[in-house]
């Protein structure tokens, strides 16, 4: 099995063989180590002990797509300026192709990617990532007039869950 870094601590082979955990965790004892190591005997240049970890692209999170075409084909000129202002075409569409009609998964991600940007997920640029994908989802479900009506309950956990996690 492979971890989600390319880097990985190395184990000793008679601990995995015997069985034997290590007490306190995967992390126990990481204080006992030194945090940076000599190049060479006589050098005075330092390099951190622990690995630089680095993502399997495999394992980075990979958000939803927000649709690009912000109003039906073949709209007349009425029609695109009132979807550029109320943006209830593109919730519906973005419902649809990303969450199967499911409002609950949209808010869920919503959450999730102010979760991964207030705790700084361990790859910085998922931080920043999730950061921008929070700010276009809440910019979208701020801008929606008509689903106001249509999506009730998505609305109204909208604004709990934007209570919370402003408070």
């Amino acid at each position: 099995m492979q971890g989600a870094f390319k880097e990985e601590l190395p184990v000793k082979e008679s601990t995995v063989a015997e069985g034997k955990s290590i007490p306190g965790g995967m992390f126990a004892g990481v204080g006992e180590f030194p945090s940076t190591v000599s190049e060479s005997a006589g050098s005075e240049e330092q390099r951190p002990v622990m690995p630089d970890f680095k993502p399997k692209p495999e394992a980075a999170l990979r958000f939803s797509e927000i649709p690009t075409q912000r109003y039906p084909k073949g709209s007349t000129p009425e029609q695109i300026t009132h979807h550029s202002l109320d943006h209830s075409y593109t919730l519906d569409l973005m419902l649809e192709q990303s969450y199967g009609n499911c409002e609950g998964d949209l808010l869920g991600e919503l959450q999730l990617t102010f979760v991964c940007f207030i705790i700084g997920h361990v790859m910085s640029p998922t931080v920043y990532d999730a950061f921008e994908h929070w700010k276009l989802l809440v910019k979208l479900l701020c801008s929606c007039e008509e689903a106001l009506v249509s999506h009730q309950s998505l609305f109204s956990s909208f604004i709990t869950i934007m209570h919370f996690q402003l408070k």
